[in-house]
C-alpha cells in the first residue's frame, strides 16, 4: 500500500488501494490544519495498519470530521 497526503481544505491522508473498483486513491482521515499530525499518521501509523483497518478507515471517512493525533493509538475529533 502507498500512503499520501494532500491539501483540500485540510491535510488529508489517503491510500492507493483497490476496494474492488480498481486501484485508486481513497482518503483515510482529515487532519484540518494539523500538518504535523497528518505527517506522523502517514509516516508512522499507516504502515502498521492491516488491510481490514484500511478498509474500515476508507468506509468511515468523512471530510467534515477533523482529527487531532495524540499518539499512534489515540485520536480526538475536533468540535466543529
Amino acid at each position: 500500500m502507498t500512503f499520501g497526503r494532500y491539501w483540500d481544505d485540510g491535510y488529508i491522508v489517503s491510500v492507493f488501494y483497490d476496494m474492488g473498483d480498481g486501484m485508486r486513491w481513497h482518503p483515510l482521515r482529515n487532519f484540518g490544519d494539523h500538518q504535523s499530525d497528518s505527517i506522523e499518521f502517514r509516516n508512522y501509523d499507516c504502515p502498521e495498519l492491516t488491510d481490514a483497518q484500511v478498509r474500515l478507515l476508507i468506509k468511515n471517512y468523512s471530510k467534515d470530521r477533523i482529527y487531532k493525533r495524540i499518539n499512534s493509538r489515540k485520536f480526538i475529533i475536533e468540535k466543529q
